[in-house]
């Protein structure tokens, strides 16, 4: 804020759009709206609806006013005499926003030139918090866009991780390679696509994003959730899970051996699970401390043009509380990776149909000596797990790690193209 030259910053929360506030405050809307307003020297302000009001109470990590804001409530709830609304403006001028002072706002995004010619004045949260901040300071331009101070991949205070938040979000990666391990050594033909998620064994932890899970047809769009549908021998399947902290998923075809796809798509293996494999092995040769995101992104287009392969997104991201915070994978990222970011391996090949594609992630993060020094000495059963993980990813995979890498998935890097042959995996001589 300093930096910025800015006397409070708005901090915006809802159902979807948690992962800034929960991270400054430990709070996370399960239903509604709401706002902390930190300040240069008053208490931080929590504002939150009528259900809020005791959670917040309760998991709230900071010393901050609680206070209920009527209309932040679920529609049809109560606005008594006795919770009269306030105005936003009202709000804000309590909180010792004045005319004058420059305020910063962090939603969910904040935007580029290549967005918009005043990236800075664009805030995506609702208009009428907008409306009433730039009424009470005066003008439209005191008011700017600050969740780079956030998620931007260079400065984001949530993309680089401490000590204890690394333990947490490790938790959250072998909870969720667990579960997806669950799925797949189960897995069988004539189940359907909800009997194929309780296979998981889910336990219950906060979600980082819908379960995905479909076969047939529905798995070429991989965003959908389960159905009915039986899975059928020789259907494609794809099954994403995550908690906050980690994703994990797995696409490939629902088959025992490769002559069950002869006429369905017999140059799977050669043309598409073995270039994606080799792909994915230069992906973790090329995670270092140092690395720019645009040498990673000319690396993995380099590779995947000369294997025939072409994807979908940016090859790979920051991964928090949300599944995507930010990439700094892209041509012409001026982005360095630094120690304590971690990252998704996340690279979907775009396969034309009928034919399907393979899909491998997992996710990682870098740290230095000092940090891996302080993992050890603080959380060894967790050093233990990493050290077994990048045993059996050098050894039994034939992958090259640079020592800076921290797998935080069981199974990171491992490819079965071949779903019900659950012990057989992609390795590199």
């Amino acid at each position: 804020m300093k930096t910025r030259k800015l006397d409070a910053i708005i901090v915006y929360g809802d159902r979807e759009h948690f992962g800034n506030i929960t991270y400054l405050s430990g709070y996370d809307p399960r239903f509604e709206e709401s706002i902390l307003i930190v300040g240069k020297t008053n208490l931080p302000i929590l504002l939150v609806g009528l259900e809020g009001i005791a959670y917040a109470k309760r998991i709230a990590q900071i010393h901050a006013q609680n206070r209920v804001v009527p209309y932040f409530s679920l529609m049809g709830q109560s606005r008594s005499k006795s919770m009269k609304p306030k105005e936003p403006s009202d709000l804000f001028r309590e909180a010792g926003i004045k005319r004058g002072m420059k305020v910063g706002v962090a939603g969910w995004k904040h935007y580029t030139q290549d967005d918009f010619t005043r990236s800075s004045l664009a805030i995506e949260i609702p208009s009428y918090l907008i409306d009433a901040l730039r009424q009470t300071t005066g003008s439209r331009t005191n008011v700017t866009n600050a969740n780079d101070l956030l998620t931007d991949p260079e400065n984001g205070l949530r993309n680089t991780h401490s000590v204890n938040e690394l333990a947490a979000f490790e938790f959250a990666a072998a909870t969720c390679s667990r579960q997806m391990h669950n799925l797949i050594m189960n897995l069988q033909d004539g189940i359907t696509e909800y009997e194929a998620v309780q296979l998981m064994k889910l336990n219950g932890m906060p979600l980082i994003t819908h379960i995905m899970l479909s076969s047939g047809e529905r798995a070429r769009v991989g965003l959908c959730s389960p159905s009915d549908r039986r899975i059928k021998r020789g259907d494609p399947l794809t099954a994403a899970f995550g908690v906050r902290g980690s994703l994990v998923c797995r696409a490939a075809y629902v088959v025992e051996k490769e002559n069950e796809l002869e006429n369905i798509q017999p140059d799977y293996l050669s043309k598409i699970c073995i270039p994606y494999f080799k792909l994915l092995a230069t992906w973790y040769r090329s995670m270092k401390i140092g690395a720019s995101g645009n040498e990673v992104f000319n690396t993995i287009e380099r590779q995947a043009h000369s294997l025939g392969l072409k994807l979908a997104l940016n090859p790979g991201h920051f991964i928090d509380l949300e599944e995507w915070t930010n990439s700094p994978f892209y041509p012409g990222s001026p982005y360095i990776l630094k120690s304590g970011m971690m990252l998704q391996s996340d690279m979907i090949p775009l396969v034309p149909p009928p034919k399907f594609g393979v899909n491998v992630e997992d996710t990682i993060a870098l740290a230095d000596e000092k940090l891996q020094s302080s993992l050890r000495n603080q959380y060894p059963e967790m050093w233990h797990r990493i050290e077994k993980r990048r045993e059996f990813m050098i050894s039994r995979l034939g992958l090259s790690l640079n020592p800076e890498i921290l797998p935080l998935c069981d199974n990171a890097a491992v490819l079965r193209p071949f779903l019900l042959a659950k012990h057989m995996a992609l390795t590199q001589s």
